[in-house]
């Protein structure tokens, strides 16, 4: 694949899984799953690929402890509260 179409591909392949979370939680909630099971299996899967390629890249993992009260603001109002309220 052409170097400069490589980004938008995965702009747009990434785009499309996100837009599928919320069709697929309101699937999975009403098969009768917890709001909360669904958002930790979803968190850890996404920390495990996260680590795997951190760990590939041979890039530093963990945050620093300074970050870890933005690190909590952002996973709240970005990934709890909404996917709580969906």
């Amino acid at each position: 694949m052409n170097h400069r179409l490589f980004p938008i591909a995965a702009l747009l392949g990434l785009g499309c899984v996100w837009g599928l979370t919320m069709p697929l939680t309101k699937v999975a909630v009403s098969a009768g799953n917890e709001h909360f099971g669904i958002i930790f299996w979803q968190l850890l899967i996404v920390m495990a690929t996260l680590v795997g390629l951190g760990v590939l890249r041979n890039q530093q993992i963990l945050p620093k402890l300074r970050h870890l009260p933005l690190l909590c603001v952002v996973a709240c109002f970005g990934t709890v509260i909404p996917n709580s309220l969906s």
